[in-house]
Protein backbone atom coordinates (compact mmCIF):
# COMPACT_ATOMS: atom_id res chain seq x y z
CA UNK A 1 0.00 0.00 0.00
CA UNK A 2 1.26 3.45 -1.27
CA UNK A 3 1.03 5.93 1.74
CA UNK A 4 -0.11 9.30 0.06
CA UNK A 5 1.01 12.79 1.35
CA UNK A 6 -1.61 14.28 2.33
CA UNK A 7 -0.55 17.27 3.67
CA UNK A 8 0.61 19.56 0.48
CA UNK A 9 3.03 22.06 2.34
CA UNK A 10 5.12 19.07 3.34
CA UNK A 11 6.09 18.88 -0.59
CA UNK A 12 9.35 19.99 -1.70
CA UNK A 13 10.41 20.63 2.03
CA UNK A 14 14.29 18.98 1.00
CA UNK A 15 14.32 20.61 -1.67
CA UNK A 16 13.34 24.10 -0.36
CA UNK A 17 15.42 24.20 2.66
CA UNK A 18 18.46 26.92 1.23
CA UNK A 19 15.21 29.02 1.12
CA UNK A 20 14.41 29.56 4.84
CA UNK A 21 17.99 29.70 5.45
CA UNK A 22 19.02 32.65 2.97
CA UNK A 23 15.51 34.43 3.57
CA UNK A 24 16.21 34.90 7.48
CA UNK A 25 19.64 36.23 6.92
CA UNK A 26 18.71 38.65 4.39
CA UNK A 27 15.70 39.76 6.77
CA UNK A 28 17.78 40.11 10.08
CA UNK A 29 20.65 42.05 7.75
CA UNK A 30 18.61 44.66 7.02
CA UNK A 31 17.21 45.27 10.48
CA UNK A 32 13.61 43.80 10.08
CA UNK A 33 11.41 41.68 12.10
CA UNK A 34 9.30 38.59 11.10
CA UNK A 35 6.08 41.12 11.65
CA UNK A 36 7.76 44.46 9.84
CA UNK A 37 8.76 42.62 6.69
CA UNK A 38 4.86 40.61 6.79
CA UNK A 39 3.78 44.31 7.33
CA UNK A 40 5.73 45.84 3.72
CA UNK A 41 4.90 42.44 2.27
CA UNK A 42 1.30 42.80 2.96
CA UNK A 43 1.00 39.18 4.89
CA UNK A 44 0.93 38.28 8.48
CA UNK A 45 4.36 37.50 10.92
CA UNK A 46 3.11 34.13 11.13
CA UNK A 47 2.85 33.62 7.25
CA UNK A 48 7.24 34.83 6.90
CA UNK A 49 7.23 32.40 10.48
CA UNK A 50 6.20 29.72 7.97
CA UNK A 51 8.42 30.55 4.98
CA UNK A 52 11.20 30.95 7.39
CA UNK A 53 10.74 27.28 8.90
CA UNK A 54 10.35 25.75 5.08
CA UNK A 55 6.79 24.71 6.31
CA UNK A 56 5.12 26.38 3.30
CA UNK A 57 6.57 27.95 -0.20
CA UNK A 58 5.61 31.35 -1.01
CA UNK A 59 3.17 32.25 -4.07
CA UNK A 60 5.77 34.08 -6.80
CA UNK A 61 3.95 37.37 -5.94
CA UNK A 62 4.98 37.06 -2.84
CA UNK A 63 8.27 35.83 -3.20
CA UNK A 64 8.94 39.02 -5.22
CA UNK A 65 7.42 41.65 -2.74
CA UNK A 66 9.77 39.76 -0.38
CA UNK A 67 13.12 39.88 -2.45
CA UNK A 68 12.04 43.89 -3.23
CA UNK A 69 11.57 44.33 0.56
CA UNK A 70 14.86 42.70 1.14
CA UNK A 71 16.95 44.22 -1.51
CA UNK A 72 17.87 40.75 -2.96
CA UNK A 73 16.91 38.86 -5.66
CA UNK A 74 14.67 36.11 -5.79
CA UNK A 75 16.89 33.63 -7.34
CA UNK A 76 19.12 34.05 -4.53
CA UNK A 77 16.75 34.13 -2.09
CA UNK A 78 14.54 30.86 -2.58
CA UNK A 79 16.16 28.69 -5.22
CA UNK A 80 19.32 27.04 -5.05
CA UNK A 81 22.57 27.96 -7.03
CA UNK A 82 23.49 25.94 -9.85
CA UNK A 83 27.66 25.73 -10.46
Amino acid sequence: MVKLNKNPIDNGRKENKRMNKELKIARIKVGLTQKQLATSVGVTSKYISLIERNDIKPSPKVMQKISDCLNVSVQNLFFEKVE
